[in-house]
């Protein structure tokens, strides 16, 4: 029977891209048991982080101004460069600084025994009360306020009723939207005391981004 079209390209396939493929398929392993090594350093003899209990989503008072996502329609997408005047940039401000506050906020929550789902409850009840919606909270599906991501949770993990432990790294992910504006911003922080090898990652990568 005629060779299918793969076959016949596999049949011909020159030596060099064979020996490419090949480096290729083993630099991706050793990336891989690199990255699963450096997990296993972080966390200790701890298993894997499992997901918790999600509670129901939290209401949104009426008065809050509410982003397409909330009542189920796709996000708006942008082909152009927004240029803020005056107003747009004061607003912008205003958004910044609130929610640089709430993660100041969620940041002194975090301690061995308490739970992701508890710091989004809080960040979400002080930020309705300052005026914003929490732009995750419904976003394509998302349940919760905040995205909180425990060890090798990679981001976007979901808040839950998993308490923290000590030795924990957690990062809290956190957007509102004000007045029209969404505000972004996020941060990684110690659960009690951390490895060394968890300090030099945290270390690494405030380095990185101030660079």
């Amino acid at each position: 029977a005629p060779a299918s079209r793969s076959d016949r390209h596999g049949a011909h396939m020159k030596p060099q891209i064979a020996i490419a493929l090949a480096a290729a398929v083993a630099y991706v392993a050793y990336q891989h048991a690199g990255a699963v090594a450096t997990i296993r350093s972080i966390r200790g003899a701890r298993e894997a982080v499992k997901l918790g209990r999600v509670s129901p989503a939290p209401p949104i008072p009426e008065h809050i101004t509410k982003p397409a996502w909330y009542y189920g329609y796709a996000p708006p997408s942008r082909s152009r460069v927004e240029v803020h005047d005056s107003e747009g940039i004061r607003r912008m401000r205003a958004a910044g600084r609130l929610a640089s506050r709430l993660l100041e906020l969620a940041g002194e929550m975090v301690a061995p025994g308490v739970t992701t789902d508890a710091i989004s409850a809080a960040v979400h009840q002080h930020a309705v009360e300052a005026g914003a919606y929490p732009s995750p909270l419904r976003y394509k599906g998302f349940p919760k306020s905040i995205c909180t991501s425990v060890n090798e949770v990679v981001c976007h993990g979901i808040p839950d009723d998993r308490p923290l432990c000590d030795g924990d790294i957690v990062n809290v992910d956190l957007t509102i939207m004000l007045d029209g504006v969404h505000a972004d911003t996020s941060a990684t922080f110690a659960v009690g005391q951390i490895s060394k090898e968890a300090a030099d990652l945290l270390a690494a990568a405030e380095e990185a981004l101030l660079a």
